[in-house]
């Protein structure tokens, strides 16, 4: 991907890149998400009155999912920002794609599209195994179809997921779960696990698979502060070891990860994360 293609937000930080999203409303709320990182005063009204609105309203629906992105908005918010030339006609796309009621139109959109995207990203799906991997409440939302009071309610699922996720960008995880044939509908009509596999492909790089732990680190971080002991298990060891019995140490992490998801296929009502992280200490070098 050329550094034009690469979108970052105003300020210092991550770049919010709009050709990983296939739903401009998805990349809206990263967007948001991103600004309230870097300042925890920002909110939805404040960036609603930078794009020249007197209310949050239109703007929450749009997130909400209750009203669609406009073609004239989807241009206030590539000049917002910064977006280079690539980037707002991709946007712009997305927000006439998303109102179009013409097929034969559509079908247009999509190939102007395709022909803008990095060739990692040409198909839908392709931008569906990315998302899954960057973006840490997919494997949650899939492990919690198991879960006897799970129903596929965004609203309910949102508060489930401690209110951190908003409700329309888990209606669209579960929509791309269920692309990846990650989950399926049974003949009732109830949504169940489907016959598709988890990985990490050639189509992930490296960066959004570290993206992908840090976001877990922080879910840990978060529950060391918050969650009761009885909930949580945190434990460390420091010792000196040779670097020659990594790969046996590896191997052993493997087969306690398999352990404890052979224990997981019991009768469930939670969802837990088990991390792991076994890392050198003296960085420096040897003299």
């Amino acid at each position: 991907m050329t550094d034009e293609r690469v979108e970052a937000v105003a300020g210092e930080g991550p770049a919010v890149d709009v050709f990983e999203f296939a739903d401009p409303r998805e990349f809206l709320c990263a967007v948001l998400e991103e600004k309230k990182k870097r300042s925890a005063a920002f909110s939805m009204r404040a960036w609603s009155r930078q794009l020249g609105f007197r209310t949050p309203s239109y703007l929450s629906a749009v997130l909400r999912g209750t009203r669609r992105l406009q073609p004239n908005f989807a241009t206030k918010l590539s000049k917002n920002l910064k977006l280079s030339d690539p980037a707002a006609t991709r946007l712009e796309l997305l927000a006439l794609r998303e109102n179009c009621k013409d097929s034969s139109q559509a079908d247009l959109y999509d190939r102007m599209l395709k022909s803008l995207s990095p060739v990692r990203f040409r198909t839908r799906l392709d931008l569906d195994r990315f998302k899954l991997i960057s973006d840490w409440y997919h494997l949650v939302l899939l492990e919690m179809v198991e879960l006897p009071d799970f129903r596929p309610d965004p609203e309910y699922l949102a508060r489930r997921l401690g209110g951190t996720v908003m409700p329309s960008l888990v209606a669209s995880a579960l929509k791309r779960l269920l692309r990846l044939k990650l989950l399926r509908k049974g003949p009732s009509g109830k949504i169940v696990r489907g016959a598709g596999q988890v990985f990490a492909g050639d189509g992930v790089p490296n960066h959004k698979i570290r993206q992908h732990h840090l976001q877990f680190i922080e879910k840990a971080k978060r529950a060391l502060l918050e969650s009761p002991l009885e909930q949580r298990d945190f434990r460390g060891s420091t010792f000196a070891f040779s670097k020659e019995n990594v790969p046996k140490a590896r191997e052993l992490i493997r087969q306690v990860h398999q352990a404890l998801r052979d224990l997981s296929e019991e009768k469930a009502d939670s969802v837990y994360r088990f991390n792991t992280q076994l890392f050198c200490l003296t960085i420096g070098d040897q003299e």
